[in-house]
């Protein structure tokens, strides 16, 4: 399910270069949230604990 929603949903926010909030903290999160904060990660964002969000590379 991620591959097919998630992924192509994220891809769109990461070429539009927005910054992503989550709900709790994803690092310990065991699904699919986890998930999205690896990819995000993956792509050069970087996770601010304090406020929940990740924020695009910058550049």
């Amino acid at each position: 399910m991620f591959e097919l929603y998630n992924r192509p949903f994220l891809q769109e926010i990461v070429d539009k270069r927005l910054p992503v909030k989550f709900s709790e903290n994803p690092d310990k999160d065991e699904g699919y949230l986890h998930d999205e904060y690896l990819f995000l990660g993956e792509k050069g964002y970087v996770f601010h604990e304090d406020t929940l969000t990740m924020t695009p590379p910058k550049g």
